[in-house]
């Protein structure tokens, strides 16, 4: 088991359990690459990021037109199962090598999908394409899940942070939230496209044909309980040994 992904909504503990495994792995003698979601050496291309790097003012800007995502279905920052094929092939000429990914196959990679409002059971084929293009590498997938949808970012509420303002902004503004969340501020159609997005993950982690483990409200452990963490830790590293 060489590509371990984790997945999960803002605030679940994403970045924290990333960081931690790989330097469980690294302890065990394994050879490990962490990509955050965010990081410029990522090597999968992505439309999301491409977007965030944008300026504010081009943000909007693509945001006041029409919804032409489906015209570019083709371009593999959208599409980016040929990435991922290669990216699984690669992997398996250097066998001792394990990649974490955190947060790049489902926030990155599929939210664009229904960022622009696409049907989810075009989501849902999507996502197939993706998880048979990185079968080689014998994948894991962590889900951190959230037990209560009724919030987008409730890990974060929890915690008495707040989402970036900017972020929830870019989701109030979006294609899904002009159709689905009319009436508001652009912050509260934010938080219902959170919410909603939650559901999605739900249904992406069930689609999932290879090994996977769900946590859900990590979160509320992760920081004060050195027993879960290891109990997470361990649970991983044992599948990967295998």
């Amino acid at each position: 088991m060489q590509l371990i992904l984790i997945e999960g909504t803002h605030g679940t503990g994403k970045s924290t359990l990333g960081k931690a495994l790989a330097k469980k792995l690294e302890s065990i003698g394994k050879v490990v690459s962490l990509y955050d979601e965010y990081d410029r050496s990522n090597p999968v291309d992505t439309w999301a990021i491409n977007m965030m790097r944008k300026s504010l003012f081009e943000q909007r800007a693509y945001l006041s037109g029409e919804n032409v995502f489906l015209q570019h279905l083709h371009d593999p920052t959208v599409d980016t199962s040929g990435q991922w094929m290669m990216l699984s092939e690669q992997l398996i000429e250097t066998p001792e090598q394990v990649v974490i990914f955190v947060g790049k196959f489902w926030q990155n990679c599929v939210m664009p999908w229904f960022f622009h409002d696409i049907p989810v059971a075009h989501i849902l084929a999507h996502h197939q394409k993706l998880c048979e293009s990185v079968m080689t590498a014998k994948p894991l997938l962590v889900f951190l899940s959230c037990s209560d949808t009724t919030e987008g970012h409730k890990p974060l509420v929890d915690r008495g942070e707040l989402l970036s303002p900017m972020l929830l902004s870019l989701y109030g503004s979006s294609f899904w939230s002009r159709k689905h969340a009319p009436e508001g501020t652009v912050q509260d159609k934010g938080r219902l496209y959170l919410q909603a997005w939650q559901a999605v993950l739900n249904q992406l982690y069930q689609d999932i044909p290879f090994s996977r483990l769900e946590y859900p409200d990590a979160w509320k452990h992760w920081s004060d309980n050195d027993e879960y963490q290891e109990k997470i830790l361990s649970e991983i590293t044992g599948l990967i040994k295998e």
